[in-house]
């Protein structure tokens, strides 16, 4: 009986890491909102959402950026860049959930308005 409960325990244990080491992978895909062209993609975003830890890429200008990412509000969010002196970002990309997406410049005070508009739709 012993065994079958440690067997049964140890089966749990496995079946749980695995449904948390799992990753889904989420894409998106954005553009100008000036000229809503959908053969020109501007910036490629990625965000893996599965662990405790989420991280992405910001993809831009034949650049991939390593990003956080994360969900605040319904709001998705990647953060990027070097880290600063005062520990913060200085770079972010947020998609609201209509597909609008904004890109920021932080400044020293980390405030900022965006500076680049676009509208990104799921990969």
């Amino acid at each position: 009986m012993l065994k079958v409960l440690q067997t049964a325990a140890l089966l749990v244990f496995a079946t749980t890491a695995a449904a948390e080491s799992a990753e889904s992978v989420e894409a998106w895909k954005c553009y100008a909102t000036d000229d809503y062209d959908k053969e020109q993609v501007l910036v490629k975003l990625t965000a893996k959402t599965g662990g405790t830890l989420k991280t992405g890429y910001v993809e831009v200008a034949g650049t991939r950026h390593f990003a956080f990412y994360k969900v605040k509000g319904l709001n998705r969010r990647w953060n990027f860049g070097e880290i600063r002196d005062d520990l913060s970002w200085p770079f972010a990309f947020v998609i609201e959930p209509d597909g609008d997406a904004t890109y920021y410049e932080f400044g020293s005070r980390n405030r900022a308005s965006p500076i680049q508009f676009y509208k990104c739709e799921q990969d």
